[in-house]
């Protein structure tokens, strides 16, 4: 056997976690994930909906669980993360409302007026963070260039829109 066969012994002896027990940790531990979520300060049917998607995640990943007894603490690790990462959308959603946007119907129409007054790559940047839910690192990375540029840009392009609704705004009112 050569090192890294002999490694794998000592973290996972008994190998790949059995679909009967990921089920049976399952039904132990979602109840915990939940909990788990809203003590995180999220409503129980967030927690709820994020504690399904850590275990459906967590399923899928199975092959990387290295010890089979932190099952439970493992996806509330996946599931923090999900939590963050739902989080981290609304955030993004409450910038939109500042550009106007809102959750309702004309939603697609007040997205769209938005982008209207933007160039082709301001709009593509909005949209890849926006509404795609790109990252700023991953924006910079798919673009070659540094993520605190696409930062940069991004709070400008809110300023410009912003700035293009306040004129529209009063030039409607001098109207």
């Amino acid at each position: 056997m050569n090192t890294c066969e002999n490694l794998l012994e000592l973290v996972n002896p008994d190998g790949q976690i059995e679909d009967e027990e990921f089920a049976t940790g399952y039904v132990s531990n979602f109840v915990k994930t939940v909990k788990f979520i809203s003590s995180l300060g999220a409503t129980i049917d967030i927690a709820e909906e994020i504690a399904q998607a850590a275990w459906a995640r967590g399923w899928q990943r199975r092959h990387q669980l290295l010890q089979k007894q932190f099952l439970g603490s493992w996806v509330n690790t996946i599931a923090r993360n999900l939590f963050h990462e739902h989080f981290a959308k609304s955030r993004r959603f409450s910038e939109l409302v500042e550009f106007g946007v809102h959750s309702n119907i004309e939603s697609t129409m007040e997205a769209g007026s938005v982008l209207a007054g933007c160039t082709p790559s301001e709009t593509a940047m909005l949209k890849m963070y926006y509404f795609e839910g790109y990252s700023s690192q991953e924006i910079a990375e798919s673009q070659n260039i540094n993520p605190i540029t696409v930062r940069v840009r991004l709070m400008r392009i809110r300023q410009n829109v912003r700035n293009r609704r306040v004129e529209s705004s009063s030039s409607m009112v001098a109207a």
